[in-house]
């Protein structure tokens, strides 16, 4: 969770809000005795919207980032790294970024990592600071203390 699942989770909590309460299953279902961490998490969010958030790094092959969003009406939101689909029609394509990556991986961080140099270089407030930051992190530790019951953030 705090290395490969981090921004994903963050997303979700600046698109739908903090999550108050959260009922988390993390584990070592199949890389044991290759990584000391969990490879798979599943958490299920209590907030303003409530949400569930799954990840994995044990997929037999590389999965991209998925954000599926149902809305009240019917409405399926679906963000992958590079493109965005309102009910299955692609509403946004991001095809010449100009950047090298990976297209699981998309290209915010390059971006970021960029908008962070010009706020420095311009004496101007990046808007993710420590206390922004901190707010994923306090959700992945509650995660973690859950164990399957459902706590407080």
């Amino acid at each position: 969770m705090i290395n490969q699942a981090l921004h994903t989770l963050d997303l979700l909590c600046w698109l739908l809000g903090m999550g108050e309460r959260v009922r988390a299953t993390l584990s070592n279902l199949t890389l044991r005795g290759v990584i000391e961490v969990e490879d798979t998490a599943f958490a299920a969010f209590k907030a303003h919207v409530p949400y569930t958030f799954f990840a994995t790094n044990a997929a037999g092959a590389s999965l991209p980032v998925e954000i599926s969003l149902r809305m009240e009406g019917g409405t399926h939101l679906l963000l992958l790294p590079l493109s965005v689909q309102i009910d299955g029609e692609v509403v946004f394509r991001d095809e010449d970024s100009g950047e090298v990556v990976k297209a699981c991986y998309g290209v915010s961080h390059v971006r970021l990592i960029r908008d962070f140099h010009r706020a420095a270089a311009n004496g101007t407030h990046f808007p993710i600071d420590g206390k922004e930051a901190a707010k994923v992190v306090r959700m992945i530790l509650a995660m973690y203390r859950s164990r399957g019951e459902e706590i407080e953030v």
